[in-house]
């Protein structure tokens, strides 16, 4: 269900309250290792601080704390009320319900009455302990004792429970407080909403809000809206987060600091970057200065779409006006960098965070081993684990399987195999995201057999397998081509009810699109549109990119015309390919037109893009607009490549202007771009037909000298060129550099120089010429020779 089922209710309106929404997230390493402690401070094994002697400092709380009680159970302190409620408390944040129970029972003895607070920090125990049924159980002795329990009572519980993701306790509670007919209040209206939505039940907090809309003395308040526009966001339903956006502007209630970041967050989510922009530019319009977390999410879209230029460029704004750079926007610099594999980049951003005085964490380094793996640089991502190890930072979790995943990339089985091992004997074990590394690790190098038994091992040692591990045994059948296998791992995953997503989808149409096999494609899009799997980006880039390989350029073009009706975000990728389409096509119009879409949308060209452009412009022959793109691309730090370089020689050559060729050759050297058989071959065609004899011979001379031999066509050209102009002399030596340097002419340079001899009475050198045909094993063309002969 989207967000469009709120706009059905009534009686929005009300007045902001501003309230603090806290995470883990912007907490620092130790204060979060604490709270993970205090979380569940019986399962040990199960968290550990990132940070060395936490843990101490917390046996150190609960040390103080069971002393304290201890003076007061042996009598060396006379028995105070608030005192004890104090113990009782903090063994509560403690997460210990049986020190808890303890302390109420002598309270209990000592002549104290139990109230409704006292119950709900047991049940804030109880839930933190995991303990569920005994934190409901609470009820039944709130009930038996006849305590008059309040809404502060019933939305701190709410919180609790929804915090603890445990949606089957926020609906009893629900349930309970209908067939009580307690009169709740905004904030447990708002509590039970937010719970809802936490745990995705977008239907249950709808419910609570239509319950609330009909209230007569309440109404919802910007804590409400921003619960739900918050809600969508995690489920990127930026429609749904768009409508109740809306909602809340029209029932006059103003959007806070939190409405924007929500919004904001949720158009970063959906890589709607020209939104996330704009509310920016709203909230300094409404007098609300954008904070940390709002520019931290238009960062998270361009590093989500390895737009790092964009990036940085938000993180220099944040300077510039004034707002503090954290943690998160370093480390979510460090992910972008670490998704493109740009170790440099990296450890520029890793250097600049250490000069802030900024601590790197377990995330932080992850992201440099991420960087080191998507380059295929092991040794790399284990001198980052040596440095986390120096600063005192342990291995988690997401570093083993950082290491494993890295080793399965680059092929050493044995490596990633051992570490999967040493994570075994840790307090970590291996889990899903751990499989599906080495799952997919094996699909890559077509070893489906180990694929396949990994898979299975999942199922043996009790290891959930999700939909990424269905996903990563079907690519890897998909890899040797093995169609079939992959369809019935999909019927497999539908008969044990595990989700089939896009993902799933898109790798068998892929598999189909690269074979060609198009009725098979819509089918499987059929299939898709008939489970209600909406396509994304992927799909239609899996669609245009096999469409444009099989040469049908206009069904190719419907499909993005599709994916523009759909608002689907275009990735840099789709847009070279319709680009390319489009130049090829000589259709500039819509590649203007697509270079506008780039823009607006915050897509950087790259250089795929630019020479696309510079090869339109070309095939066009407007050299004057191809130099234009190309000074635009250095200025926007694009460096050029070969293929920049030869499209321009090419134009040049085309037109009869060796000149332009040779000055663009100049500039290519002062670019220290490498200079191919391609660029030598076109110069050398070029002066060949224009019949500078001594450029040709030059030309030849470096291709050689680099070792770089010309095409069967270009020495057929150069052949042809000598004999017109009467320069057998030239010839004679060409070939001899040829043939001395392993580039052997064909039957058609032969053919030429054989009849430039014979037109020239030299029987002499046309029989020498005819003997190294025979050397070289080539096959004489008679008719060939004859017609040149009868030509000249």
């Amino acid at each position: 269900m989207d967000g469009s089922g709120f706009c059905q209710s009534t009686g929005w309106g009300g007045a902001v309250r501003k309230v603090r929404i806290s995470s883990t997230c912007g907490i620092r390493p130790e204060r979060r290792a604490r709270i993970l402690v205090r979380a569940n401070w019986d399962d040990r094994r199960r968290y550990r601080p990132d940070i060395k002697g936490q843990r101490r400092r917390v046996d150190f709380s609960l040390k103080k704390v069971n002393d304290r009680f201890k003076m007061y159970k042996n009598g060396t302190l006379a028995p105070d009320e608030n005192a004890l409620f104090t113990i009782f408390r903090d063994y509560s944040s403690l997460g210990l319900p049986d020190k808890v129970v303890e302390v109420q029972e002598f309270m209990e003895s000592c002549g104290f009455e139990l109230a409704g607070k006292h119950f709900l920090v047991l049940m804030k125990a109880f839930i933190k302990a995991r303990q569920m049924s005994k934190a409901l159980d609470c009820f039944d002795e709130i009930k038996a004792r006849n305590l008059n329990v309040g809404c502060y009572f019933y939305s701190q519980l709410i919180g609790s429970f929804g915090r603890a993701k445990c949606l089957d306790e926020v609906r009893f509670l629900k349930k309970m407080v209908e067939e009580d007919q307690v009169k709740l209040d905004i904030y447990v209206y708002n509590a039970f909403i937010d719970a809802f939505m936490k745990n995705g039940d977008t239907k249950g907090a709808k419910a609570m809000f239509d319950a609330l809309a009909a209230e007569e003395d309440l109404v919802p308040n910007a804590v409400t809206f921003n619960t739900l526009i918050n809600g969508m966001a995690r489920r990127r339903d930026l429609n749904g987060a768009l409508q109740i956006f809306q909602a809340m502007q029209d029932s006059g209630v103003k959007a806070d600091v939190l409405t924007y970041n929500s919004m904001i967050d949720a158009s970063a989510k959906c890589n709607d970057t020209a939104r996330a922009r704009k509310y920016i530019s709203e909230m300094a319009e409404a007098g609300i200065k954008p904070t940390t977390v709002s520019y931290n999410s238009l960062i998270f879209v361009y590093t989500n779409r390895r737009d790092m230029r964009n990036a940085r460029k938000v993180a220099k704004e944040m300077e510039e006006n004034g707002v503090p750079q954290d943690q998160i926007t370093y480390n979510t610099l460090l992910s972008g960098f670490a998704k493109r594999g740009d170790v440099e980049g990296c450890y520029e951003c890793f250097s600049e965070m250490l000069r802030r005085k900024l601590e790197p964490n377990t995330i932080t380094f992850s992201c440099l081993m991420t960087a080191f793996v998507r380059r295929g640089d092991m040794d790399g991502a284990l001198e980052a684990v040596e440095e986390m190890k120096s600063r005192q930072i342990p291995l988690d979790e997401v570093a083993y399987n950082t290491l494993i995943d890295g080793y399965a990339k680059v092929g050493d089985f044995d490596s990633a195999t051992q570490t999967l091992k040493e994570m075994d004997a840790s307090r970590f074990q291996p889990g899903t995201i751990t499989y599906n590394s080495l799952i997919a690790g094996f699909g890559k190098v077509g070893r489906v057999e180990d694929a396949r038994s990994l898979f299975n091992e999942m199922g043996r040692r009790n290891v959930r397998r999700d939909t990424v591990s269905y996903n990563a045994l079907i690519s890897a059948y998909v890899r040797v081509g093995d169609i079939e296998n992959s369809v019935k791992i999909v019927e497999e995953m539908k008969k044990k009810r595990v989700r089939v997503d896009a993902t799933t989808y898109n790798a068998i149409i892929d598999a189909y699109a690269k074979k060609g096999l198009f009725e098979e494609v819509w089918t499987w899009l059929s299939h898709m549109n008939e489970a209600k799997v909406k396509p994304d980006f992927v799909t239609y880039t899996i669609l245009i990119d096999g469409l444009f390989k099989a040469g049908d350029f206009d069904a190719a073009v419907d499909v993005y015309e599709e994916m523009r009706k759909q608002r689907q975000p275009m990735s840099l990728i789709t847009y070279n390919m319709l680009i390319s389409i489009f130049s090829r096509r000589k259709v500039l119009n819509k590649v203007h037109s697509l270079l506008a879409d780039m823009k607006r949308e915050g897509v950087m060209p790259d250089i795929i893009t630019y020479n696309s452009l510079i090869d339109a412009y070309c095939k066009s022959d407007d050299l004057l607009k191809a130099v234009e793109t190309f000074d635009k691309m250095l200025t926007e730090n694009v460096k050029p490549n070969t293929i920049t370089f030869n499209t321009l020689i090419e134009a040049h050559v085309r037109q009869g202007d060796i000149d332009g060729g040779f000055m663009v050759l100049e500039e290519m050297r002062t670019h220290r771009v490498r200079v191919d058989g391609i660029t030598y071959n076109t110069l050398l065609k070029g002066t060949a037909k224009e019949g500078l004899i001594q450029d040709m011979e030059d030309i030849l001379a470096q291709m050689l000298d680099k070792g770089i031999k010309p095409g069967t066509i270009t020495i057929a050209v150069v052949a042809e060129a000598c004999v017109e102009k009467r320069r057998l002399d030239v010839l004679e030596r060409l070939f001899e550099k040829l043939r001395t340097a392993g580039a052997k002419p064909d039957a058609m340079a032969y053919a030429h120089a054989i009849a430039g001899f014979c037109k020239a009475d030299d029987t002499e050198a046309a029989d020498k010429f005819v003997e190294l045909m025979r050397e070289d094993k080539v096959e004489p063309i008679t008719h060939v020779v004859n017609a040149l002969v009868s030509s000249q």
